[in-house]
């Protein structure tokens, strides 16, 4: 209870009907609800947007079905209270008793901040990449402008050394 009540990530519990018969502070904050008994007998279609509801239904029913787990599934979220978008990894269990599933259990972790900054990176490596190009198409025509002074340098050199062949010390 202690690890329900106090955790960060929104842990919650289901039927075999796919309601909730349990959640944890950081759920109700989630679904939008003050206490964790207005939950209680709902389903996801009852607080979050209809294609997420949709979509947790149907791997939900999956589970209940072939008895595997989901995990670490990356999935956006727009929550009820202020609309804003977030990132969750969302990992969901079978609760199988008496060779029976009796209902699930998920554990949802948001994940924006993480996944923001890796999209920062991205968008840094792209510019790296592009600044990286630009700079090798410079390097690439100053080496090709500075060829015509070094081969002028080479023939008076050259010319030099047939003029005054045997006449300069080494």
């Amino acid at each position: 209870h202690a690890l329900m009540d106090n955790i960060p990530d929104s842990i919650y519990f289901k039927d075999a009907d796919l309601r909730f018969t349990r959640i944890n502070p950081a759920h109700t904050e989630l679904l939008g609800v003050i206490e964790p008994q207005e939950a209680i007998g709902k389903t996801d279609a009852h607080f979050l947007p209809e294609e997420y509801a949709r979509q947790a239904r149907a791997d939900e029913e999956q589970i209940l079905e072939t008895w595997a787990l989901l995990k670490d599934k990356e999935e956006q979220i727009r929550t009820p209270r202020g609309g804003e978008l977030r990132w969750f990894s969302t990992t969901k269990v079978p609760i199988i008793e008496d060779d029976r599933v009796k209902g699930l259990a998920g554990i949802s972790r948001d994940i924006t901040a993480r996944r923001l900054a890796a999209e920062a990176l991205a968008r840094q490596a792209e510019e790296l990449s592009r600044y990286n190009a630009e700079l090798e198409e410079y390097a690439h025509a100053a080496a090709h402008d500075l060829q015509e002074p070094l081969r002028s340098v080479t023939c008076f050199a050259q010319l030099l050394a047939q003029r005054y062949k045997g006449q300069l010390g080494p």
